[in-house]
C-alpha cells in the first residue's frame, strides 16, 4: 500500500490580499485527504470509468425519511444575535469582526482557480467565536457575498472543513487557508460558515473526528450563522444546509444524525458529504497490523480520543515519541495562516513498531474482533450513523479517490440505506478525493456543479 503524504505548495498571488500580501494555493491533487482504509482493499477498485457522475438516489423520493411524530418542532428564533464575549449558552455568539486578510474579489479568486471555475462573486470574510455544548468556543470564518443579497435574502450554508490538524495553529480561520477550502461554496452566492475543527472542544487540542462533538459544534454554528444578518449588514434566509469534505464529511454527517434530537428548531434543508471517511475499526485494524501503514489521521485521532474520552487507558504511544506527543500534535497538516506544507506528516513514522504500545498493536492483529472495550465501541460509534433525517441527504465520491475508496463509500451508503436513510450517492468517475466536488478552489471539481445545483435545489422552496 502506498503510504499518503499530502502536502500544499504555494504560489504568490500578482493580486495582492490585504494583511497578507498573497494567495497561497493548492496545487497537488494529494492535498486535504482523510486516509480511511476499507478492509476489502487498499487501491482504487479495477475498472472504474473515468467519465460523468452518475447519480444513485436510493429511492424514489431523493429526501426525507419519516422522522416520527416526537410532538410539535420547536420554533426557531426570528431575533438576530449580539455579540456578547462573556456569553456561556450553546449557539450563542462571542465576537464577530471583520477580517480582511481572507477576503477576495472574484477576479483574485479567478486567478487561482483552474480555467472556466464558475465563479457568482467574490465574498467578504468575518472570524466568528460561539459557544457549543460540546466545546468550550469554537471559532471560525463567515463568507458573505460582495453583491446584492437577493430578496429573500441568501441562502445559508455550514461548511465543514477537511483535516488540517488538532493544534490551535491549524485553524483555517487565522489565514487564507479558509478562504482556499471556503470559496467553491462561498463564491457561488451562499453565506457560509467554516467552523475551525481544530477549536472543538477543551484546547490546546481538538478531539480529532469525535461524533458528539463536531455533531454539537456543527448544529450550534448553524443556530449562530442564521442570525447574523444584522450583525453582517445583510439579509440571510432562515433555512441552513450542511457540507463538508473529508473530515468535513464527517462532521456534516454527525450533525445529520443529531439534528432531530439536539437541534429540532433549525431549519435544515439537506446534508451534502464528499469523500466520508467511515471505516475507523478496519482502518486501525489495517494499519497497525503492518509494517507501513501507520500514519499521522490514525495517530490523531486515537491520541486525542484518549485525552478526551478515558485518560487512564493505556497510553497510546511508547518510547521517544511517547516523550513528544504533545508538541507532535501541536503540529499541523496545513496551518491556517497559510496552506503551505505543515511538519506533521513527517512526524509520524509508517512502522508503528516502536512507536505505538505494543498492547494497540496486539488488539489490530487479532482483526476486527480483537479490540477490546472502549476501543472497539469508540471506533464504531464515532462513525456517522444518521437514521431518521427529515431532508435530503446526499454524498459525492470520486470513483478513483485512493484515500477514501469508492467501495468503502458505497457500502457505507448501502449500511446506511439498510439503516432506513434515504440518501443519493453520487459517483464522479475518475474523480479523486480532492477534486470530486466539494474540494479547495484551486482544483478543478469534477462534480463541483452537480453539488452547487443540489444545494440552489434544496433553498427553491
Amino acid at each position: 500500500m502506498t503510504r499518503f503524504r499530502f502536502r500544499f505548495t504555494s504560489r504568490l498571488a500578482a493580486l495582492a490580499v490585504p494583511s497578507v500580501g498573497a494567495l497561497a494555493v493548492l496545487s497537488r491533487p494529494g492535498s486535504l485527504a482523510f486516509l480511511a482504509v476499507f478492509a476489502a482493499g487498499c487501491s482504487s477498485p479495477a475498472g472504474e470509468a473515468s467519465a460523468a457522475t452518475t447519480t444513485d438516489a436510493g429511492a424514489t423520493d431523493a429526501g426525507a425519511t419519516d422522522a416520527g411524530d416526537a410532538g410539535a418542532t420547536p420554533a426557531f428564533p426570528t431575533t438576530d444575535l449580539t455579540a456578547d464575549p462573556a456569553c456561556t449558552a450553546a449557539g450563542c455568539l462571542r465576537a464577530l469582526a471583520v477580517f480582511p486578510a481572507a477576503s477576495a474579489s472574484a477576479a483574485l479568486l479567478a486567478a487561482f482557480a483552474p480555467a472556466g471555475t464558475p465563479l457568482d462573486n467574490g465574498f467578504k470574510t468575518y472570524t466568528i467565536r460561539y459557544m457549543s455544548a460540546s466545546s468550550d468556543e469554537v471559532s471560525g470564518t463567515v463568507f458573505v457575498p460582495d453583491v446584492a443579497a437577493p430578496a429573500e435574502g441568501f441562502p445559508a450554508v455550514v461548511l465543514s472543513q477537511p483535516t488540517s490538524g488538532i493544534g490551535p495553529k491549524c485553524a483555517p480561520s487565522l489565514g487564507v487557508l479558509s478562504t482556499v477550502l471556503a470559496a467553491t461554496t462561498a463564491a457561488r452566492g451562499f453565506v457560509v460558515l467554516m467552523p475551525d475543527a481544530p477549536s472543538f472542544g477543551a484546547p490546546p487540542y481538538a478531539p480529532y473526528m469525535l461524533k458528539d462533538t463536531a455533531a454539537k459544534a456543527t448544529l450550534d454554528g448553524a443556530r449562530v450563522l442564521l442570525r447574523l444578518g444584522t450583525a453582517l449588514l445583510t439579509k440571510i434566509q432562515r433555512k441552513v444546509a450542511f457540507a463538508g469534505h473529508s473530515q468535513g464529511a464527517h462532521s456534516t454527517l454527525s450533525a445529520a444524525e443529531y439534528l432531530t434530537s439536539y437541534a429540532p428548531e433549525l431549519p435544515a434543508v439537506g446534508f451534502a458529504a464528499n469523500g466520508p471517511p467511515a471505516y475507523f475499526l478496519e482502518g486501525a485494524t489495517y494499519a497497525l497490523s503492518r509494517t507501513d501503514s501507520f500514519d499521522y489521521f490514525l495517530a490523531m485521532r486515537m491520541w486525542s480520543w484518549q485525552r478526551t474520552l478515558s485518560p487512564v487507558q493505556p497510553a497510546i504511544f511508547v518510547g521517544t515519541f511517547a516523550q513528544n506527543a504533545e508538541t507532535t500534535f501541536l503540529e499541523c497538516q496545513n496551518e491556517g495562516v497559510s496552506p503551505g506544507d505543515g511538519k506533521l506528516p513527517d512526524m509520524v513514522p509508517a512502522d508503528p513498531n516502536g512507536v505505538v504500545n505494543p498492547v494497540y498493536i496486539q488488539m489490530a492483529q487479532g482483526g476486527a474482533t480483537g479490540w477490546a472495550e472502549p476501543w472497539k465501541t469508540w471506533h464504531t460509534e464515532n462513525v456517522p450513523s444518521p437514521k431518521a433525517v427529515p431532508v435530503p441527504v446526499a454524498v459525492w465520491q470520486g470513483t478513483a479517490d485512493t484515500s477514501v475508496l469508492a467501495s468503502g463509500t458505497r457500502a457505507y451508503v448501502a449500511k446506511l440505506r439498510a439503516g432506513g436513510l434515504t440518501v443519493e450517492l453520487n459517483e464522479v468517475a475518475g474523480a479523486k478525493h480532492n477534486d470530486s466536488a466539494i474540494g479547495p478552489l484551486t482544483l478543478p471539481q469534477a462534480g463541483g456543479e452537480s453539488y452547487i445545483a443540489w444545494l440552489r435545489a434544496r433553498f427553491a422552496n
